[in-house]
């Protein structure tokens, strides 16, 4: 989320906040004798994903640099050409993680007895190696398992994790609900403790904004997930997940006796 993105959202958590303060939560009353209790509490709110991200690794190799990082600028072009239907035309979408170039004899790291990463290339004896690692988002997750399907058909090219992901919309919509659902929850324990039921928000802190893991399926056509229908199993190397919001808040309320 950009810091334009981060104004609205804060914007917008401001205006509920001001909303909340001036409703009818029970304003105190000239004359009533008032007490204060301050209650902290949270609320959550979930989604299914509407997008995903890909993380790909690829490498060129040649008998010198040039030639090596010349082959690897050439899988990069097929991949972003292929890419670009499945990113709306948007090159932003694509990011690099990390490039480097070394001799091949430095490759690949070794992660146990039987485990390398990365793959090794066909030939040892290539001379250089030139790598590159890319995060590439996926606007609409429906489209995660065509984008699968080209990219893996191209030598050189290798998925290495795929995530499903809310967008910056979704996380502003499930962050309002959260933020409602914990004032809620707080206005209710407030109210436990007044004998008349009439509580009133003095002062709101919104301690924080929790983004928990999206639960997903990750598989191929035939595997089993939860709440997939068998008709999409058919054909999806992907499935969309849920991811939840929470909000906490520490609220002082004016408790009327």
């Amino acid at each position: 989320m950009n810091a334009a993105e981060y104004v609205v959202v804060i914007l917008a958590l401001l205006a509920f906040v001001a909303v909340l303060l001036n409703s009818g939560i029970a304003k105190q009353q000239p004359g009533q004798a008032a007490t204060t209790v301050t209650v902290t509490a949270s609320g959550s709110a979930s989604s299914i994903a509407d997008a995903a991200q890909i993380y790909l690794f690829m490498n060129g190799t040649g008998n010198t640099t040039q030639a090596a990082v010349a082959n690897l600028s050439r899988t990069m072009g097929l991949v972003n050409s292929t890419l670009l239907k499945y990113v709306n035309g948007n090159l932003s979408d694509i990011s690099t993680g990390y490039f480097n170039v070394n001799a091949c004899n430095n490759y690949p790291y070794r992660i146990s007895a039987t485990t390398t990463y990365p793959p090794t290339p066909p030939n040892r004896t290539c001379g250089y190696m030139a790598s590159e690692s890319l995060l590439v988002i996926i606007p609409d997750a429906n489209n995660v398992t065509s984008a699968l399907e080209s990219l893996t058909s191209m030598p050189n090219v290798y998925v290495t994790s795929v995530d499903a992901k809310l967008t910056n919309q979704q996380i502003g919509t499930l962050r309002g609900q959260a933020l409602a659902y914990a004032m809620s929850n707080a206005t209710g324990q407030a109210k436990v403790v007044s004998p008349t039921g009439n509580v009133s928000a003095l002062n709101i802190t919104v301690n924080g904004f929790y983004l928990y893991p999206l639960q997903y399926s990750f598989g191929t056509a035939g595997t089993t997930a939860p709440g997939v229908a068998a008709a999409e199993l058919q054909n999806s190397l992907f499935y969309k997940g849920t991811s939840s919001v929470t909000e906490s808040v520490t609220v002082v309320f004016a408790v009327q006796h």
